[in-house]
């Protein structure tokens, strides 16, 4: 029967601690993902996630026991270097993927601020990571693994930001937790964006997957064709010209401060519980969209809500971080399977 495995019988019934779990790092061969870095994970239970290098450090494959649970988009996987200022193009780049990371200056709708344009969904998640990094082995008893890197947005006589990202994943924990700080480098304050665009799909998403809130959220829709019924927060079955489906959800948190958004499909006996902390990232965008062959669904915490960085601004939410100043970010997702996910489900009634 499968179980975790003590340090002592992981060094006994392996040699080579690969043979069990760990990360590995690769280069992609081709196509318009050609030279991309890569790294791939196992965690010795099921769970399989590849970080991205080339794009912010953000995770494109995830997997577990097989079953695939990320939405990676038409166009495939792009290497961030071939990232276009045109925002007519941001379309035919994007990856999609299981995270891909918003921000750092703006998010959502392009919008101008201060005479310079910022693109739909910022530049964070075209950016190369540099001074990365993979570390694993014990720390006691415990085979831990750590990702990471800095990824910098800039402008002479202007803005100087550097996001400094951490992941961490453990041996048999079907956890992976990201943990970024944004440095605010130059001495005047500024104004940050961010969301954790977390992108479920087929199989895992299909018709009758369900998005659990806790009890007491504040949900509001976006888009027009957002209707706050039964129906709302289940995925139907792909539909030929499917609309996307919006609304921000206000949470309240768990005794920890985390903002916790539970994702199932029954028929699996599988859960996604998507967790944030809420001092810095207060709301919870939901993206449901149906499209035949964009077929998704988004759970994503953000800083702010009022889409561009132009209306963040006008109502308050823009997120400022004083001049040599840092502001620490938390994103964790779990796999739960079988009575994790119904236990799961009830405490957040």
């Amino acid at each position: 029967m499968e179980r975790k495995l003590t340090r002592r019988e992981m060094l006994s019934y392996a040699g080579n601690i690969s043979q069990l779990t760990g990360a590995r790092r690769m280069v992609i061969g081709d196509g318009l993902a050609g030279g991309m870095r890569v790294v791939e994970v196992n965690n010795g239970a099921g769970l399989q996630f590849t970080a991205l290098e080339d794009k912010c450090l953000d995770i494109y494959d995830l997997s577990y026991k097989g079953i695939n649970l990320a939405y990676k988009c038409k166009n495939g996987l792009v290497h961030g270097e071939r990232y276009s200022p045109d925002m007519s193009e941001f379309m035919k780049l994007f990856t999609g993927g299981a995270l891909f990371t918003c921000g750092m200056m703006s998010i959502a709708h392009e919008t101008e601020s201060d005479g310079t344009v910022f693109p739909k969904h910022g530049i964070l998640q075209h950016r190369q990571a540099e001074q990365t990094y993979v570390k694993q082995g014990f720390c006691g008893n415990e085979y831990v693994i750590e990702l990471g890197g800095k990824v910098t947005e800039s402008r002479v006589l202007g803005y100087h930001l550097e996001l400094n990202r951490r992941i961490e994943a453990k041996y048999f924990e079907n956890s992976v937790t990201i943990r970024d700080r944004i440095d605010n480098l130059d001495e005047k304050e500024e104004g940050i964006m961010m969301v954790y665009h977390m992108n479920l799909g087929y199989p895992f998403v299909e018709e009758g997957t369900r998005v659990i809130f806790p009890a007491g959220t504040k949900i509001t829709p976006i888009t027009p064709n957002c209707v706050l019924d039964e129906t709302h927060a289940v995925m139907p079955v792909p539909e030929s010209g499917g609309e996307e489906i919006l609304s921000m959800a206000e949470l309240p948190p768990d005794s920890s401060g985390m903002n916790r958004v539970l994702v199932v499909n029954d028929s699996l006996e599988l859960g996604v519980l998507v967790e944030s902390n809420q001092d810095a990232l207060p709301y919870v965008c939901f993206w449901k969209c149906p499209h035949a062959g964009d077929y998704v669904i988004g759970i994503e915490p953000i800083t702010s809500n009022g889409g561009s960085r132009a209306g963040a601004r006008e109502n308050g939410t823009l997120a400022m971080i004083p001049g040599y100043w840092s502001k620490e970010f938390i994103f964790r997702f779990s796999i739960l399977e079988g009575d994790a996910v119904k236990v799961c489900e009830e405490t957040l009634k």
